[in-house]
């Protein structure tokens, strides 16, 4: 029975302090596995994960670039494997006690698939599977080209939708860390990973949800941190007038070069305690941004200034993974000053605005909010215009 560790890559990820700072060491001393091996879009420049894998003493695989699923599935049948191990390059703190546990459920109890605790950060262990589990996968996006069109780049969140299609077990004994490996972790983190954290776009699934909630003729939405503008000019694209605001220089001046700024889009290097906007916007988009202010309360009181009545909020947030640091209540992301626990979350939104729809993010795609892993999306409207 053959297992391999399959590691995802990109070359965008070959930065910073990867090369000492990774998920190969774990995984090479762990001997649990036939094969390691670096899986990697078919991009330009892709050749430097060869002469990564290389020095790493481990091997490469190169396969389809948007079509997840098909580049896992071809590399484990070319390695003949029956249990795959999926882990991403930069998660150094792998809990590899953890994954073989994981290895070993999966395989006595025959299932396709071992999901983690929703409550618990799945970066410390693996999507651990059968090979047949991309079999499947691969079969039903054969057969609907939407699914391959939605899930194909996520197989592992197309099952967590659909559980019923697969033979799932929730793997439930999971670990508790203690509060000085969290903030010995947390210190790595902040020291080693500024690039993975800075370097990313704002999602854009978010923005489709806007506009899936508002038609754009002519509503003037602020963007707030919009990061790189591909949601900013997704909403220009689609009717709305757009100003997106980011605190980051340089980040707005790729915005104004990357796209031709005009009387519908527009960009502007500012803090939003700075912004003396009043009542003017129709929608104010907050996508991943109150985790890093001060003060959650000042943000939103700034927010319900800036929309006009029945203008709408649509605020997107991490949750706070109670486990494996159980009762910290901090996040281990470094960039985070705060993550939130969803309660708590829609008491705080309610004292400024009325919400209309919560929704929860399971792996990159948006659930009923009982089902929340990764985040929540609140949309919410003004509804009062005197102070708060």
């Amino acid at each position: 029975m053959k297992r391999i560790a399959i590691v995802q890559i990109a070359p965008s990820d070959v930065k910073g302090r990867l090369r000492d700072y990774n998920v190969i060491r774990p995984l090479q001393e762990s001997g649990l596995f036939d094969h390691i091996v670096l899986a990697y879009p078919d991009l330009p420049g892709a050749e430097i994960i060869d002469d990564l894998a290389k020095e790493w003493g481990i091997e490469s695989f190169r396969g389809d670039v948007m079509n997840v699923t098909r580049r896992i599935l071809n590399c484990a049948k070319k390695y003949d494997a029956h249990t795959v191990v999926r882990v991403l390059s930069w998660y150094f703190f792998i809990d590899i006690d953890l994954v073989k546990r994981m290895v070993r459920f999966l395989e006595e109890s025959d299932s396709d698939y071992v999901p983690l605790p929703r409550d618990f950060d799945i970066r410390f262990g693996a999507d651990v599977t059968q090979t047949r589990f991309y079999e499947k996968m691969d079969s039903y996006f054969n057969k609907d080209s939407t699914l391959l069109k939605l899930y194909a780049f996520n197989p592992w969140g197309f099952c967590e939708l659909h559980q019923e299609l697969f033979k799932v077990k929730e793997f439930k004994d999971v670990p508790t860390y203690t509060a000085n490996y969290f903030k010995q972790l947390r210190q790595t983190m902040d020291l080693v990973w500024p690039e993975q954290w800075d370097s990313q776009d704002t999602p854009i699934d978010p923005y489709r949800m806007v506009i899936k909630y508002k038609k754009g003729s002519g509503k003037h939405a602020l963007d707030l941190a919009c990061g790189y503008g591909m949601g900013s000019n997704l909403l220009h694209e689609n009717g709305f007038c757009v100003l997106g605001v980011d605190i980051d220089p340089a980040v707005i001046t790729t915005c104004k070069k990357r796209y031709e700024e005009n009387s519908k889009l527009s960009f502007l290097c500012e803090d939003y305690r700075n912004l003396s906007f009043q009542k003017e916007f129709d929608i104010v988009t907050s996508i991943h941004t109150m985790e890093h202010v001060p003060d959650d309360s000042d943000f939103l009181s700034h927010c319900h200034l800036w929309l006009r009545k029945g203008g709408t909020l649509f605020l997107e947030v991490p949750l706070l993974m109670k486990r494996p640091f159980y009762g910290i209540g901090e996040p281990i992301n470094p960039k985070h000053v705060k993550e939130y626990d969803l309660k708590a979350l829609k008491t705080l939104v309610s004292k400024y605005f009325h919400i209309i729809k919560v929704f929860g993010v399971t792996r990159g795609y948006y659930v009923e909010e009982c089902k929340a892993r990764n985040a929540a999306l609140i949309i919410a409207t003004k509804t009062r215009t005197d102070g708060l």
